[in-house]
């Protein structure tokens, strides 16, 4: 039986390290994405077709055909105006103006400030559509505007940033069941081997390191066994500290970033709940390397047992 924990605690650390390569990828595409720039500036430019007014517009150009030649500052003529107060108004994206997003659209409509009013939109809608589909950059990488998938000869598209928020849906239950089997598993696996007779008998996984005392234990002092115990629980608890880092503290902190960028409340009241779930058992698993009865293996390599330390 403590064998077969040994072997069922190796494969859940396996996928443990496969979980934290999983929420590294999460981690950095979640910081490309919703960088507060590329975001807001994306966010602008879907918005921006709903200022796109087709009855206002085709005034817009009558009275630009009026006009004997363009003025000198297109500044102060009205439909840029419109367009520039449209991206300011109160049901624009938030932070796009704190973003410097605003700027980049802006010196784009001051571009084409001398063009007609539907040859300016059509280049605006252009652009846009240039822009939203090209791949983000970041830190060199780029990071594709859609994902495309081919199932039995149909092709299903993307955006990524819907794929991404799909992965992170899934992920938070699938380390959630992770991180509570291993405290399970490992709580049992650490009972039997308090009780086991021989150093042998628990599975040789990276955790089951335990002092092993060549004297017998009337030889040696509790504070020296005591000492042996909490040095091999250190190493035990860094391997498990770092394992839990890799993947419950860098899910959540993927979490809390999204839900940051986000101005819907769900998400942080989303983020608060995931990480209330995950963060307590990971915090058990490594608290459970310290407690009994952990600290209580000792073994001995004179057929004496497990250890027990000396009144």
């Amino acid at each position: 039986m403590l064998y077969t924990l040994g072997k069922r605690l190796e494969r859940m650390l396996f996928f443990g390290t496969l979980f934290s390569a999983i929420c590294t990828a999460i981690l950095f595409f979640t910081l490309s994405v919703d960088s507060a720039r590329t975001k807001a500036l994306q966010e602008g430019l879907a918005y921006l077709p709903s200022c796109f007014d087709k009855k206002l517009i085709d005034n817009m150009e009558v009275e630009f055909k009026k006009m004997s030649k363009p003025p000198k500052s297109f500044e102060k003529f009205f439909y840029t105006k419109y367009l520039k107060d449209c991206l300011l108004s109160t049901n624009a994206p938030q932070g796009l103006v704190y973003s410097g997003a605003y700027k980049q659209i802006e010196s784009r409509i001051d571009e084409l400030n001398t063009e007609p009013p539907k040859t300016l939109i059509d280049n605006l809608k252009a652009w846009s559509e240039s822009i939203l589909t090209q791949p983000t950059r970041f830190y060199d990488f780029e990071i594709p505007s859609k994902l495309a998938l081919e199932i039995s000869g149909n092709k299903i598209t993307s955006s990524f940033t819907a794929a991404l928020a799909l992965l992170k849906l899934f992920m938070g239950p699938i380390l959630f069941f992770w991180v509570t089997g291993l405290f399970c598993t490992r709580n049992n696996e650490l009972h039997l081997a308090r009780s086991s007779p021989h150093y042998a008998a628990p599975f040789p996984h990276i955790l089951n390191t335990f002092p092993l005392v060549s004297d017998t234990p009337r030889k040696k002092k509790g504070s020296t066994l005591r000492s042996f115990s909490y040095t091999h629980a250190a190493i035990r608890g860094i391997v498990i500290f770092t394992l839990m880092i890799c993947t419950v503290g860098t899910y959540v902190a993927t979490l809390f970033i999204s839900a940051f960028n986000d101005p819907d409340p769900i998400f942080p009241i989303g983020a608060l709940m995931a990480a209330f779930f995950l963060i307590f058992p990971a915090i058990g698993c490594i608290v459970q390397e310290f407690a009994k009865p952990a600290i209580d293996i000792v073994f001995f390599d004179r057929s004496h047992g497990p250890g027990s330390y000396p009144g």
